[in-house]
This record gives C-alpha cells, structure tokens and sequence, in this order.
C-alpha cells in the first residue's frame, strides 16, 4: 500500500510538471469516450432498447403496400377499425395514435406540447397502469368532439406541476378547447415512438381540435394513423400475417376506392424503427455507426499511448539512473 501511495504521488508530481501531457491526453480521452457514449445511447435507445410496456416483444407494427410501392405506417380510421375487428383472433388488441403539437394554457399560462392523440385501448393495449389517476377508457374517443379528457406524462407532470396529486379533475385549454385530466403516465412512459417524447394524451376522437377533417374517422383517404397491435399468447408473426392478408383482399374487394390493391403487413416493433423495413437498413446503419465510434475510441486510445511512448523516449536516461540505483523493472513500468 506504500509503494502504491508514492507511486500514486509520484505520478501526480510529473503531471503537474507536464501539464500540456496531462492536458492533451485528458481531451483526446474524453472525446473518444463521449462520442461512444453518445452514439451508443442513441443507438441502444433507438434500436435495441424495447418499450417500457407489459410483454413488449408482443407488440407488433402495422405497415401496408399498395400498388407495389413504399410501406407505409399511416392508416385510416376507418381501415384502422377494420382491421382490428377482423383480426380478433390473432391479435388481442389493435390500437392506433396520431402525434399533435398543440397549446396547452393552465392558469393563463401557454405551453406548446407535444401530444398523442391514442384510441380508447391505447393504454390497455400496452398493459401499463398509471401514476395517478387513470387512463383513457376503450369507450372513449370512438365519437368525434366527444371525450374531452386528458392524460398527461410523468415528467411533464413533475416538472410543470410539481407533481401536485391534486391535478387529476383540473381543467385547462387545449387550443383553446376546455379538457379535464383526468391521469398520469408511469414514469418512464413517452409513447411508443422512441425518438419523440410525448407530454400529453388525449383520445383520437378529439383530434378536430387541430383543424383535422370532420368525417376523419370514416373518410378512408384521410391516412395519419400508425397502428400498432399486441399477438394473442402463442400466435406467431406468421400466422398473424395469414390472417392480414385475407383482410387485406377483403379490403381491396370492398373499398377499391381507397383500398384497391391494399397488403397490410405486420412487423416486431423493435425492427420496425423508424419505419418498417425488410431490409432492416436502419439496423445495419447503427452497426456501421456503433463500429465508427469504436474506432475513433481506438485512434484516441493509440494517439494517448503514442504520447506516452514518446514522453517515455524522453525520460529513457532517468529511468536508467532508477534502475542503476536498484529500482525494480514494474516498478518502472508503474512510473
């Protein structure tokens, strides 16, 4: 423990003998590490960590072709509603949302947040419980203009509230519409797109407040709605996708307006970020991206140990006095 403490003095006296050393080797460490950190974080955040929910690898994403174009993400309500009545036995729930940016006025005081407005079976969908108070119920937001409640985020909760438990029943405006919260989100909880924190819920059947079409909920040209949906215990992605497909031709068959040559797809949420593809090209991207930031955490690694070759080049007669004088060779190694 002595050798250690002088060794530990030692070390800290040539330092400051050498500040540019110390100074230049500290900043090439830290750049290498932050840029892995960040990059790592945004990757494991994007890509590998799964939704805070309830049997997350259950969760599947809904895309669809048509006309052998793109896949898309964004349906209809009216499709939404068909699509989930139809596939009863092999998803358990089918549940949809649409982002919002909206204002938000508590006490004469405005707020531009960012808001999801869910269908009735959002929150049961996902299995989580609330915070406080509760959720938006499956018979709520099926009728345009109708349910004017609101749930909002754990931390929008603790940071413009205070965590006051007394919010649940308050009333405030949304875009000049009065809403009632009636709930919190858990802790932890920001939707379902990981890259956009939400801060407020509020039922689909309210979304005219943001100047949406009145017949949004049965015109099928109206396409804004992602939807997502949780497999029955035991049913595969594949038997999943049987079924869609005869959804998908009854569809076609019966709205060739809107629908014709419709192919409804399901894919695993966490490989369907940020949008579904086959090609998982996002995911081979952040492997690129992961193995960039390793190797600019090696070349800072290699320009530190360069430094210290030469620095020790430079103290090659000192260390030869050291060792004349009977110092033993890790004990050099340490210095």
């Amino acid at each position: 423990m002595e050798t250690l403490l002088q060794d530990i003095r030692y070390g800290v006296r040539m330092l400051a003998k050498n500040p540019g050393f110390m100074i230049v080797s500290i900043i090439t460490l830290a750049l290498g590490i932050g840029v892995n950190t960040a990059i790592f974080s945004m990757v494991d955040a994007f890509l590998l960590r799964p939704l805070p929910v309830n049997d997350p690898s259950q969760i599947a994403v809904l895309g669809y072709q048509q006309h052998h174009q793109n896949i898309q993400t964004q349906f209809s309500v009216a499709d939404y509603r068909d699509i989930r009545n139809q596939t009863s036995g092999v998803f358990s729930e089918v549940f949809g949302y649409v982002f919002g940016m909206d204002g938000l006025s508590v006490d004469g005081k405005a707020d531009r947040i960012m808001t999801n407005y869910v269908t009735g079976n959002y929150f049961s969908a996902l299995g989580i419980k609330p915070a406080l108070g509760r959720f938006i119920l499956p018979s709520e937001g099926e009728v345009a203009n109708a349910d004017p409640v609101m749930v909002l985020a754990y931390s929008y909760w603790q940071t413009h509230f205070g965590g006051d438990p007394q919010i649940v029943g308050r009333k405030v405006s949304v875009d000049g519409h009065p809403i009632t919260i009636i709930g919190v989100a858990p802790k932890g909880f920001v939707g379902v797109y990981p890259i956009i924190s939400v801060q407020g819920y509020l039922p689909l059947g309210m979304l005219p407040i943001e100047g949406q079409a009145a017949d949004f909920m049965t015109n099928r040209q109206i396409r804004g709605t992602p939807v997502l949906a949780r497999l029955r215990p035991g049913t595969t992605l594949a038997q999943a996708q049987a079924v869609l497909g005869v959804v998908s031709q009854r569809l076609s068959q019966e709205h060739p307006d809107a629908d014709k040559d419709l192919s409804v797809q399901a894919f695993p949420e966490l490989r369907a970020r940020p949008n579904p593809d086959p090609n998982n090209t996002v995911l081979v991207v952040g492997g690129l991206f992961l193995g960039l930031a390793g190797m600019v955490l090696l070349l800072a690694c290699v320009n530190v140990a360069n430094i210290l070759l030469v620095r020790a080049t430079v103290r090659e007669r000192e260390m030869a006095i050291r060792a004349a004088l009977g110092a033993a060779r890790n004990r050099l190694i340490r210095s």
